[in-house]
């Protein structure tokens, strides 16, 4: 969910920069702290390491 609202926001930004007459690609900025808080989030996230009960029940 997080790098889905990241990509949105980044794809956003790279538009609204396209349809404005800033000299310097400014979207950069904003992009690179999206970037860090994803790494951040990726690296500090807890992990599910205990096994997944794959077993369907039985049907009656």
């Amino acid at each position: 969910m997080h790098a889905a609202v990241v990509g949105f926001l980044a794809v956003f930004l790279v538009t609204r920069w396209a349809m404005d007459p800033a000299p310097v690609f400014w979207p950069v900025f904003p992009m690179f702290w999206l970037g860090l808080s994803l790494l951040v989030h990726a690296f500090f996230a807890p992990r599910d390491t205990a096994p997944r009960d794959t077993a369907q029940p039985a049907a009656a």
